[in-house]
């Protein structure tokens, strides 16, 4: 029977104060009996180390800002835990319209929601995360490991003192998201991403990369605005034995990447880098350099437009730099193949 069960029933308060985390925890086990969905009516449930089971839906209040909690909070209120909310097992779950807060950063490495590894049946994930704030977490907002098939929508990842999304995943959606305001970048992977697409996707003021990928293949980034990143707005920045290929860039928009005064003048004072790609383009693109808002503070960055290496296969051409750069649009660094293509791009320095 498909039905939706209260957490007040449960002994939930939802008062801010009183610890919720046994009242969640039996709400969530009794649904995965039947697969239902635990719904949680409008407030703020201290909890934390909560775990998802296969086939259970988490439903919130959606009533969340920009800079604004509301609605349905998980709030975390333990500085030992791993993690507010763990799904590593659970596959098909769907978590949405919740707030889901790290409580001003306690405890150390504590991440939001969380993945680590496989599943148990070594099936496709298919979890979506949808309408959901993740913020304020002394680690990173949302932590996948092993994630296969799934999908980020209309969400935020935001002032988290590691990354928006760390992972180590393949076969996702990442659609119409924020990542904002935290302190490594918005979109990080230091190992693997295969196959995962960007879309629509705002990040923003990051204090690292806005993306950072090491390796992977079959990536798209098609409409994205990539605003204030102290380092590059993207970088696909692949190691000596790692072979990445097959990256699609079009119709994004960056803007004053490279803020950071530590790497100024540096190949990361940039809005974009690449190394060591093969079958890539970077096409219909538009860039553009500034300082903070307001036009009155920060550096004016960046010094540098496309920063590239070894590439092979590529297309870089018909791109706007309106008022693009601080000094170059384009720096190659050497090593490329001759099927490396650069034409058609205009602008001018800023």
């Amino acid at each position: 029977m498909n039905e939706y069960l209260n957490v007040l029933d449960f002994g939930a308060k939802g008062d801010g104060a009183a610890d919720d985390t046994i009242a969640i925890q039996k709400a969530i086990d009794r649904a995965a009996e039947n697969k239902n969905t635990v719904y949680f009516p409008a407030g703020t449930y201290m909890c934390s180390g909560l775990i998802l089971h296969a086939f259970v839906g988490l439903q919130g209040v959606c009533n969340w800002g920009y800079s604004d909690i509301g609605g349905s909070e998980l709030k975390l209120n333990s500085d030992k835990a791993s993690y507010l909310l763990n799904i590593t097992n659970a596959r098909c779950c769907t978590i949405n319209g919740l707030c889901i807060d790290g409580n001003d950063f306690i405890g150390e490495n504590i991440h939001g929601i969380y993945k680590d590894g496989a599943n148990d049946a070594k099936k496709e994930d298919s979890f979506k995360i949808e309408r959901c704030k993740i913020s304020h977490f002394s680690g990173n907002g949302i932590h996948l490991k092993g994630a296969w098939c799934y999908s980020v929508r209309h969400s935020m990842s935001c002032d988290n003192n590691g990354h928006g999304i760390l992972s180590e995943s393949c076969d996702g959606f990442l659609i119409d998201n924020w990542f904002s305001g935290n302190e490594g970048a918005g979109f990080y992977s230091d190992n693997w991403t295969y196959s995962t697409t960007f879309t629509g996707n705002r990040f923003e003021w990051n204090k690292k990369a806005g993306a950072f990928i090491k390796t992977g293949d079959n990536l798209i980034f098609n409409g994205n605005y990539f605003d204030r990143s102290g380092g590059p707005g993207l970088s696909i920045n692949t190691g000596d034995s790692f072979d990445t290929q097959c990256i699609t860039i079009s119709t994004n928009l960056f803007y004053r990447n490279g803020s950071n005064e530590e790497i100024a003048d540096s190949n990361e004072d940039s809005h974009i880098m690449l190394n060591n790609i093969r079958g890539l383009t970077c096409v219909g693109n538009t860039f553009s350099a500034f300082c903070d808002d307001g036009g009155k503070s920060g550096r004016m960055s960046p010094n540098f437009g496309v920063v590239y290496a070894r590439m092979e296969n590529t297309v870089i051409k018909d791109n706007v730099w309106h008022r693009g750069v601080m000094n170059e649009f384009l720096v190659d660094l050497g090593g490329n193949a001759d099927t490396l293509i650069i034409k058609d791009n205009v602008g001018r320095i800023k």
